[in-house]
């Protein structure tokens, strides 16, 4: 089983960690954050570009492949207002149904 922990630094930054390896995540200062490290969007693309070249190299090496390099580049659009909005909402639903169920 993997297990992560992430737990907070200051202001908005976090810091992730497991098997001894570290991550910082934080927001840019545009939105409040220090820019000291990645945002959450960010790293998942990361994961998601590292699960991609790994995959091609490993299917490189099992078919006998020569690869000099594997670079993966990915990109998405983020509209930080309405991530608020959202979070924001989901917030709220899910403390009225925490209510109801009490």
């Amino acid at each position: 089983m993997t297990r992560v922990e992430v737990y907070h630094l200051e202001k908005l930054q976090h810091e992730g960690t497991t098997r001894g390896h570290s991550i910082v995540l934080d927001e840019p200062r545009d939105v409040g954050g220090d820019d000291a490290g990645m945002n959450p969007y960010e790293a998942l693309l990361v994961a998601l570009g590292g699960c991609i070249g790994i995959t091609v190299r490993l299917y490189a090496q099992r078919k006998g492949w020569k690869l000099e390099d594997v670079r993966v580049t990915l990109s998405h659009d983020r509209v930080h207002a309405k991530d608020c909005a959202t979070a924001r909402a989901a917030t709220a639903c899910w403390r009225s149904s925490a209510r109801r169920s009490s």
